[in-house]
């Protein structure tokens, strides 16, 4: 096989249902992805994760705004919840 080329078994490529589908199986056959996604399940079974924070993303309103308006948020403003909303 070429380097760059893949090869899909046919029962993969005809279960498949979508692309995600797909780009999650070609993901589990990248031997390096594997290992640190082991890595990082070996560090989480010995109590070394960190969770994640959002970090806080300011948001201008623009010319609607009026200085010090904050539009019931807390006085840093809105943030981009990881769901893609604003969050208060």
């Amino acid at each position: 096989m070429k380097r760059d080329s893949v090869e899909i078994p046919v029962p993969v490529l005809s279960s498949v249902e979508t692309l995600d589908e797909l780009q999650d199986w070609l993901t589990a056959q990248n031997p390096k992805i594997v290992s640190e996604l082991r890595d990082a399940r070996k560090e989480d079974e010995a109590g070394k994760f960190q969770a994640w924070k959002p970090r806080h993303v300011s948001c201008e309103i623009g010319s609607r705004a009026k200085p010090n308006e904050n539009y019931g948020c807390s006085n840093s403003g809105p943030s981009i919840d990881p769901s893609g909303g604003f969050a208060c």
